[in-house]
């Protein structure tokens, strides 16, 4: 690559387009290339897939060997874009590393940074899944530490309550899956690649008003499993559209109490996410049409809500609102600072009405949730339940309950630290009944709290489980995490980790009760603050229920690697 060019008094970006990396089978053609900014911290990454048309003459075994080869290839592909990436990242930041600390690059000497200018750490906040929720308003005139800071508190004006924030990010992920739900599809075994961006504007017009705008394209590369929507299913595919979309209105109620109006297209999440959560590892992350007031001061806060779901469609750029479900209710937040008791205590009353086909489920769920680190030890815990009951239409019977431990081991330089929770979550003992007995969450996720297999969901289950985690280096952290799964109810069923009203697996009154145990490998590593690289494993053993009830059979497993560029 070219050398940087550092020369004082100039501001160049040198562009270098790297050669094509193709690896051809017989069957498949993917094409990457690779994007540098030199002397900044990008990767750009665009991932081609086409199949052969010659594939089609090819006899049968010819067909599956070439598959096969084709699997293999894409998994070093994937590899191959980690690589890369971990190589120009590091090489760019050991040249920065020189001209910070003032040593040439080429031969041209930079002055070392005065000790004033030394002494300055900018604060900058650190990035979120939703994106809104990151506050710029303090960073002023910091220290950028590349060129993405540039992005942040654009002014707009001479006013400085008035400034635009911009970011993205570019989401790569490369999958495997082995008998998939336990085989049910009719393909079941495939390998392909998710791609995801994201790209936000937060414009901040004054001290009271601001408007947050959010575009996202979610492309999936070789899906082959088994869908009703064939190749390009609604959970994996949304060429692009409107994520975000809405303003905020501050305003000051008293001397003490906040009040914050917001409307328009958002996302939600509240407490540890079980029942209303941003779906982050999905391709297609769940927004609401409606609007929310929240008061706020030291002691807490509290959030009233009303809005509708959002339906995906593959080609629209600004997708319908679901008018036949709705979700409203209060969500409050009350800290241990100004609880009698040694808490955090959260509460919740949340109303769904899901009129979808045939439905007529209106269900409220009361809750609470209790978490905090136990005074003079290095113990942590979080508990969390649940019960549901409708107020119209069908009638609704259901509860859930959750539990953690963790214990974080101080003066190792590994870091380590142990969680052991539990879940559990009610199932039908007669779904032929007119009493729905299965807890439904309204829109949580699964993916953290049930495997990274991504099997099972938060209903008609009992799952005991333990997290062990370490950081062998600065940036990188492991975990191993075990889980195991019954259903509460055997006549109920398997359902998805986070369609909530998808049963996957209808069970049976005589069938065992043990699904199976599941075992994750997980490694995080942090190449820089911009770009994070993930690969994990997961394999879930399939028991009793799976052996006893109508469906696939046979164990599942799953392979990932993933790269994400967040700015």
């Amino acid at each position: 690559m070219a050398p940087l060019d550092s020369t004082p008094g100039t501001k160049r970006t040198i562009l270098h387009i790297c050669p094509k990396f193709v690896l051809n089978s017989s069957q498949y053609r993917q094409v990457y290339l690779f994007v540098a900014f030199e002397g900044y911290n990008l990767l750009i990454c665009s991932i081609i897939t086409y199949r052969h048309r010659s594939a089609r003459a090819l006899p049968r075994k010819a067909l599956w060997l070439a598959d096969q080869i084709g699997k293999f290839q894409m998994m070093l592909k994937a590899l191959a874009v980690t690589t890369i990436a971990t190589g120009l990242c590091s090489m760019n930041a050991h040249s920065q590393q020189h001209i910070d600390n003032g040593s040439s690059v080429e031969g041209v000497t930079n002055p070392t940074p005065s000790p004033v200018e030394s002494s300055v750490k900018p604060k900058w906040p650190k990035f979120n899944k939703m994106r809104f929720t990151e506050d710029y308003s303090k960073i002023g005139d910091a220290k950028h530490r590349d060129i993405f800071d540039s992005l942040k508190h654009i002014p707009l004006g001479d006013d400085p309550d008035w400034y635009l924030n911009i970011g993205g990010q570019v989401r790569v992920r490369f999958e495997d899956y082995q008998n998939f739900n336990f085989g049910s599809p009719a393909v079941n075994d495939d390998s392909y690649i998710l791609q995801r961006y994201f790209l936000h504007g937060d414009f901040h017009l004054g001290e009271n008003l601001r408007v947050f705008i959010e575009f996202r394209s979610s492309l999936v590369n070789d899906w082959d499993i088994s869908n009703p929507m064939g190749s390009r299913p609604t959970s994996q595919f949304d060429e692009f559209d409107v994520q975000s979309i809405f303003f905020d209105y501050n305003f000051d109620l008293s001397d003490d109490l906040d009040a914050r109006i917001r409307a328009g297209r958002f996302e939600m999440e509240y407490g540890a996410g079980r029942i209303i959560g941003c779906r982050n590892w999905s391709q297609i992350r769940r927004p609401f049409d409606g609007a929310a007031l929240k008061l706020s001061n030291k002691s807490g806060w509290v959030e009233g809500f009303y809005a509708n779901w959002v339906e995906t469609a593959l080609y629209d750029t600004f997708n319908d609102t679901d008018s036949d479900q709705m979700i409203w209710g209060v969500y409050g937040h009350l800290n241990a600072s100004a609880n009698p008791m040694p808490f955090n205590f959260e509460g919740y009353l949340i109303g769904k009405d899901n009129e979808t086909g045939t439905k007529d489920e209106h269900r409220i769920t009361v809750g609470g949730r209790i978490f905090n680190t136990i005074p003079d030890t290095n113990l942590s815990y979080d508990i969390e339940g649940a019960y549901q009951f409708d107020y119209s239409g069908t009638e609704v019977q259901a509860a859930m309950f959750s539990a953690e431990l963790t214990y974080r081991m101080q003066g190792s330089s590994l870091k380590p630290w142990f969680t052991a929770g539990f879940d559990w979550a009610s199932g039908d003992d007669d779904p032929t009944d007119s009493t729905i007995k299965t807890f439904e969450p309204v829109s949580g996720f699964g993916h953290f709290y049930f495997g990274y297999a991504d099997q099972i969901g938060r209903q008609n289950i009992v799952s005991p489980w333990l997290r062990v985690g370490a950081k062998p280096m600065k940036k990188l952290t492991t975990s191993v995490e075990a889980h195991w799964f019954w259903v509460d109810e055997a006549a109920d069923g398997i359902y998805a980790p986070s369609n909530n009203s998808s049963r996957r697996r209808a069970g049976s009154a005589t069938a065992g009760e043990y699904i199976g145990f599941e075992l994750d490998l997980v490694a995080k590593y942090k190449i820089n603050h911009h770009m994070v690289l993930l690969a994990g494993f997961s394999h879930l053993w399939a028991d009793e229920f799976i052996d006893d009830t109508t469906g696939g059979q046979g164990d599942v497993s799953r392979i990932y690697t993933q790269l994400q560029f967040t700015f």
